[in-house]
C-alpha cells in the first residue's frame, strides 16, 4: 500500500500533467492502484473467512 502511494508520487512528479498523455496516464495509474489495493483488501477477507472456517473457535457450545 504504502509502495504503490510512493510510486504514484514519484509518477506524478516527473510526468507532465499538462499534457493530455500525462493527464490519461495519471488517472490510469490511480485506477490501477484502486484495483489492486481493494484486490488485496478482498483477499484478505476471503483468506479470514477460511481461516475462521477451517480453524475457529476453540469454545464448545454449550459453553
Amino acid at each position: 500500500f504504502t509502495t504503490g502511494k510512493s510510486l504514484i508520487g514519484i509518477y506524478l512528479g516527473r510526468a507532465g500533467a499538462t499534457s493530455v498523455y500525462g493527464a490519461a496516464g495519471s488517472l490510469v495509474l490511480v485506477l490501477l492502484w484502486i484495483y489492486y489495493s481493494a484486490q488485496i483488501l478482498l483477499l484478505g477477507a476471503e483468506f479470514t473467512e477460511v481461516y475462521s472456517r477451517r480453524w475457529g473457535s476453540r469454545r464448545t457450545a454449550g459453553a
